[in-house]
């Protein structure tokens, strides 16, 4: 009987010593390894299949690994087992939030406010400013951000919980959304996390990240390795120093780093596509396949690699491969969770592999998820550009400079270029005009629009192309384009030949002689009518332009 006790005893220490609670789950979670996250999180809510908290932290892995019609079946799946856990409403708000249903994601968000006031609830500071923190959360990680709510929410959750780091930690993160360009309130929070929680290393590794955003990777690099002195085995740190590392272009040593970070969590499938993502960052497009193709033998269902696979293949110019693996992306991703970058990349695929009107659709659909996106209307234009549909392409092209809001003075050529061969020679010098004040010191612009001004003149009435041949003349160099200055040296040398300035209509005609452009009509006939009667005994002026 005593051996009896003692084992079963024994077995009691063992299993509680093996027990793992949420706190454990959010430890978990903060080193990115979210298997072992959500295989504890099923044994809790085998032991305590009515507790909320268990089912927000399993949605919460599934939000983290971009899973999110799994995370908001587990928000679900909460508020039905505990329909008054505040933290699964924050998680179907936070849903609704990134689908643009802002009025029905703040009405979960207020129903959790109402429970965290609820005076009646036994709930204790901590779970109190952790509801408010995730609302503020949701305002500041996703695309639409309301960062003035966000810092209501975490005032809040200071004066329930004072003593709280992570509300620091949470107040800089958003004053650093709110302005990028200076951290220093940022960074001032997050040392008071320090100072609050000297065993946590979550602080020193949000100053490192927001040095590395901030283009300091120098400085990421002395906070990071404060956050792994305080513990070795937070794994992001090891993460953002390899991205660290790659922005000195430090490659092997980024790639390196990326290891001892996949060491950390060994077996663990999402630091793995992490550490795809990575390589396709890195431009290792070769290792993004072959480590893509690892994780699928492993995890077959993890179709972000895929989507990284089909990017790599773009990348790599093997459009047939990466068609099939955006085709297999596509079969398996529900359309709330479609990037642009997906329709995006699937567009140019098909264009590289010569579909183009496919890769037209695509690319548009690409612009419509993401209006930011609007650089490839230059993508879409080149496409009719190629087919020589240049009335399309200048339609594109202008959606271009009209849709971005810097457009490049190339954008401006590419416009004015369509425009000039499909013959709408107004609105081409249109468009030059706007290039040329973005290249006043070059010829090239004034030769388009003297080429412009010319076809809107054929008749040489007014002249109207004769002061941007001029002027194009004057600010040429050997490296322009001889058959550019050959044609304004043509129409100046015929200008003047009608105005019977025939000296100057001779230097004109000379110049154009000694370009020796081969295959020149233009040389012949300059040539003929410098040994015509108007001409053959004319001295040739000195200057052929006047300034």
């Amino acid at each position: 009987m005593k051996n009896l006790i003692s084992s079963l005893v024994f077995s009691i220490t063992v299993l509680s010593s093996q027990a793992q609670t949420l706190t454990d789950v959010r430890k978990y979670i903060d080193n990115e390894q979210y298997e072992k996250a959500a295989t504890a999180l099923r044994k809790l809510k085998t032991g305590d299949p009515n507790n909320g908290d268990n089912y927000f932290w399993h949605g919460e892995v599934f939000y983290l690994t971009e899973q999110n019609d799994s995370a908001k079946m587990m928000y679900d799946e909460g508020l039905k087992k505990n329909p008054s856990s505040a933290l699964c409403m924050v998680g179907t708000g936070k849903i609704l939030w990134i689908q643009g249903k802002s009025a029905e994601a703040k009405k979960q968000f207020y129903s959790a406010t109402v429970v965290v006031n609820d005076k009646t609830n036994k709930m204790t500071p901590q779970q109190k400013s952790l509801v408010l923190l995730k609302i503020a959360e949701t305002y500041i990680t996703s695309p639409d951000k309301d960062l003035n709510e966000a810092i209501t929410q975490i005032n809040k959750a200071a004066t329930i919980d004072p003593t709280n780091a992570d509300v620091n930690i949470m107040m800089g993160d958003a004053l650093f959304e709110q302005n990028p360009a200076n951290g220093s309130n940022a960074i001032a929070e997050y040392k008071k996390a320090a100072d609050k929680n000297k065993s946590s290393a979550t602080a020193f590794f949000k100053i490192g990240e927001l040095y590395l955003r901030a283009k300091n990777p120098e400085a990421a690099h002395t906070e990071l390795d404060k956050a792994i002195t305080i513990d070795p085995q937070f794994a992001p740190a090891y993460r953002v120093k390899a991205e660290a590392y790659y922005y000195r272009q430090k490659f092997e040593d980024a790639i390196n780093m990326y290891k001892k970070y996949l060491d950390l969590n060994s077996g663990n499938v999402s630091a793995r596509i992490r550490y795809v993502k990575f390589l396709f960052v890195a431009k290792k497009y070769t290792d993004v396949l072959t480590e893509g193709k690892s994780v699928l033998q492993d995890a077959p269902k993890e179709n972000v690699i895929n989507r990284l696979m089909g990017y790599a293949s773009y990348e790599n110019n093997d459009c047939q491969n990466g068609l099939s693996y955006m085709e297999t992306f596509f079969a398996k991703q529900p359309e709330m969770n479609v990037l642009a970058s997906d329709y995006e990349y699937y567009g140019k695929l098909y264009t590289k592999c010569g579909k183009d009107s496919l890769g037209v659709i695509y690319l548009l659909k690409a612009i419509t998820k993401d209006s930011a996106k609007c650089e490839l209307y230059t993508e879409i234009a080149n496409v009719y550009k190629k087919a020589k549909r240049y009335s399309d392409a200048a339609n594109y092209y202008f959606m271009r400079t009209k849709s971005c809001k810097n457009p490049l003075v190339n954008d401006y050529y590419n416009l004015g270029y369509a425009y000039y061969y499909s013959k709408q020679y107004g609105k081409a010098d249109t468009a030059f005009i706007k290039y040329v004040e973005g290249q006043k010191e070059i010829a090239f612009g004034y030769f388009w629009r003297a080429k412009c001004n010319a076809n809107l003149d054929p008749e040489n009435k007014t002249w109207q192309a004769k002061p941007f041949y001029e002027t194009a003349i004057l600010k040429s160099t050997d490296k322009d384009n001889k058959k550019d200055l050959e044609d304004a040296y043509w129409y100046m040398g015929y200008y003047y030949f009608v105005q019977k300035d025939f000296a100057s209509a001779k230097c004109c005609y000379q110049k154009l002689v000694a370009l020796n452009v081969p295959n020149s009509d233009k040389n012949k006939k300059a040539t003929d009518a410098l040994n015509g009667k108007e001409l053959s005994g004319v001295t040739a002026s000195e200057q052929c332009i006047r300034q």
